[in-house]
Formats: structure tokens, sequence, C-alpha cells
């Protein structure tokens, strides 16, 4: 599938501004629309999929992740989970581990 290609191929875009990003919300639905338009047609691409789909059982903040990528005559699954960090700073809960 060689999914990191393909993000390496949207982030070029983006990059040369051929595809807008202005927030968390535009970026997973450009990726997820660009996944979805590149990856085998086998994949499936959806949106804030809940955590159990993919065997997550431990009380987890996140109940969702933003993208996830699937093929159901494989059962192959990736999931993606996307932060937007503005004006420099990151959310200091997103490399905090308990």
């Amino acid at each position: 599938m060689h999914l990191d290609k393909h993000i390496k191929d949207f982030f070029h875009l983006v990059k040369i501004q051929q595809i807008e990003i202005y927030n968390e919300f535009s970026l997973q639905h450009e990726l997820g629309v660009y996944l979805r338009n590149h990856l085998d047609s086998t994949f499936k691409i959806q949106f804030e999929r809940n955590i159990r789909f993919f065997g997550i059982q431990e009380k987890l903040i996140k109940k969702e992740l933003d993208i996830a990528i699937y093929n159901s005559q494989t059962n192959e699954k990736y999931a993606i989970e996307l932060k937007f960090p503005k004006n420099g700073q990151h959310p200091e809960s997103m490399f905090s581990f308990s």
C-alpha cells in the first residue's frame, strides 16, 4: 500500500500550496480525501472511528481516531491521529504519558 509514501506526497502538495490546510479539521479531511483517491479501492477511509474498531479496550481519554484505513478482505487496518499546532504551540497533553 505504501501509506508512508502517500502521506509524504500529500505533505509535499501542502508545501507547494496545491492543498490548503488551515486547521485540524481541514488537515483531517484533506488527508482522508487524498488517501481515498490514491489508495487501492479495496481500502476504505473513515473519519472519527471508535478505538474499539482497532481492538483497543483500555480506558483512554481519546475515544475516536481521526482517520481509519482498512481493507475488509485482508483485515489490514491503520489509524492516523492528527494534531495541528497553532502559532508554534503544542498541547501539553499531547506529549504527556501516564
